[in-house]
């Protein structure tokens, strides 16, 4: 994408959110961390220095908190009670990634795909003046998309980082990504939204 679509979302620092979905031992150690770690690590260093709202979101999927369709969708992968379980070592923060203390860094924990489901984040986002939220993480196809998807539901302008972002399947990559640009949003490389955050102030659109 090229940068000046940064451009077309507001994304001054003071009403932008920084989300990170499901960045746990579950679901990176096996490469996806690797693979989004240079991108993510350039937002959220550039996130820190510029104020911008951290939101750090983490899944458990321990059976009591499921409904039953997600249970049995869940069980027909044979994930259900294995992955993401409260007090595991696979569903705590990959270790390159994890919150500070802070009045602009706090946390969600989440029971479904989408980080706005049961969690009361958008009501939380518009208490601190959000207007735009950035979305990264894994997995793309799932938790990603689903949690974009939702934030424009929400009414949120929508920012996807594209390197900070990974699905196992390269093919499912690109096509969620250039849906996710075409029908809710934008799709970003992390230096454009660094830079968009580093740029003269702006009036806010609303």
């Amino acid at each position: 994408m090229a940068e000046e679509d940064a451009l077309t979302i507001p994304l001054a620092p003071e009403w932008t959110a920084l989300l990170i979905v499901d960045v746990q031992n579950d679901f990176c150690a096996a490469g996806a961390g690797a693979a989004i770690c240079q991108g993510l690590s350039r937002l959220l260093t550039a996130a820190r220095a510029h104020g911008v709202l951290r939101v750090f979101v983490r899944a458990l999927y321990d059976p009591p908190y499921l409904s039953p369709p997600f249970a049995a969708v869940l069980a027909r992968l044979g994930r259900l009670g294995t992955v993401c379980q409260e007090g595991t070592l696979g569903a705590d923060y990959w270790p390159p990634f994890r919150p500070q203390p802070g009045p602009r860094e706090i946390e969600v924990v989440k029971h479904r795909y989408s980080a706005f489901r049961g969690t009361g984040l958008a009501e939380n986002l518009r208490r601190y003046g959000v207007q735009t939220v950035v979305v990264t993480g894994v997995t793309t196809s799932t938790c990603v998309g689903s949690t974009a998807r939702d934030a424009f539901f929400e009414d949120f302008f929508v920012v996807v980082a594209s390197d900070a972002t990974c699905d196992p399947n390269p093919e499912r990559q690109r096509s969620e990504l250039a849906f996710l640009d075409r029908l809710f949003g934008r799709v970003l490389p992390s230096e454009a939204i660094v830079a968009a955050w580093a740029a003269p102030p702006t009036v806010a659109p609303r």
